[in-house]
């Protein structure tokens, strides 16, 4: 029995296996976490989990992102609307 919600991964010449993606939303200048998100490890599933993450705390604390920072895996600007 397998869970729908991972994702096969591997890392180059590696064993493959299934995972999922931690996703953090951090407020760089206080250097706290404000939001954690698990996904798929799938990149489309890592962009709606950054846009999952943004809402909660504009609804939560009030606050909105002035910019995102984040890895390549979360793709471009453009992917994120």
């Amino acid at each position: 029995m397998t869970d729908s919600a991972s994702q096969w991964a591997a890392a180059p010449g590696g064993p493959a296996f299934y995972a999922y993606s931690t996703n953090c939303l951090i407020d760089v200048a206080a250097r706290i976490i404000v939001d954690v998100e698990a996904s798929p490890a799938r990149r489309t599933d890592e962009v709606n989990a950054i846009r999952t993450m943004v809402k909660r705390v504009e609804d939560r604390f009030d606050l909105k992102p002035a910019r995102l920072i984040g890895d390549t895996a979360y793709g471009s600007a453009e992917m994120l609307g």
